[in-house]
């Protein structure tokens, strides 16, 4: 499981733009576009609640080679052996014991900070994230990570990097040194004005804002 590529568009679930009720339909949209991996996050709901979702996502995931992620449920993740699990700065501290009884990928959120992903990468951690690279709309408060430091990771890390954090098509060409490009409302929001109530009503949008995401990292050689 650990052998897998960790490279391409990387879409996050927000509880408010992909409610439980639309998410299947709406994760399919993006994977039509060219999605390669997906991260369910929810902090909201109970382990209970969500636990046949996450397997359903999973599923879903594996039927079309996209990689599936948890993000922080390191618990449900190891109960429900999915492919990947990603932890932030709550969970850290347990990150050894962690990797001991999850087998899957890891991935950590290392905020602007090149010396901390480093000593992930020592215990054993698959990827790790930097961000916020650009003013976030679902996080406003979020730490500013400057784009040097995506040079200087790429450098001194061997595993891959990700960047996220208000990344939309107007900068993602930016970002030539990230594996991984991580999304939240440049791709499940509705980008401009749509008559079209198909089109609203189905998410094809979706589908056009990670082929749009995608064009515009690729615009200066990123694969």
């Amino acid at each position: 499981m650990r052998d897998v590529k960790l490279q391409g568009l990387y879409g996050i679930s927000d509880t408010r733009l992909t409610p439980h009720a639309t998410l299947i339909k709406q994760l399919q949209m993006a994977i039509y576009g060219g999605l390669k991996i997906f991260q369910y996050r929810d902090k909201d709901s109970k382990d209970n609640e969500i636990a046949g979702l996450v397997g359903e996502l999973q599923a879903i995931c594996n039927e079309n080679n996209v990689f599936f992620v948890l993000n922080d449920r390191y618990e449900l993740a190891i109960k429900l052996g999915v492919s990947g699990l990603h932890l932030g700065r709550d969970e850290v501290s347990l990150l050894s014991n962690i990797r001991k009884s999850f087998g899957g990928i890891i991935g950590v959120s290392c905020y602007d900070s090149v010396e901390l992903a480093q000593s992930y990468e020592k215990v054993g951690v698959d990827y790790v994230a930097f961000g916020a690279l650009f003013r976030s709309p679902t996080k406003e408060n979020a730490t500013p990570c400057p784009l040097s430091v995506l040079t200087k990771a790429k450098y001194e890390l061997e595993i891959p990097i990700c960047g996220i954090g208000g990344i939309c098509v107007n900068n993602a060409s930016s970002l030539q040194e990230c594996d991984m490009i991580a999304v939240i409302s440049s791709l499940w929001n509705l980008a401009s004005p749509c008559n079209d109530i198909a089109c609203i009503k189905d998410y094809e949008y979706i589908t056009s804002n990670a082929k749009s995401l995608i064009a515009a990292w690729q615009s200066k050689g990123v694969q």
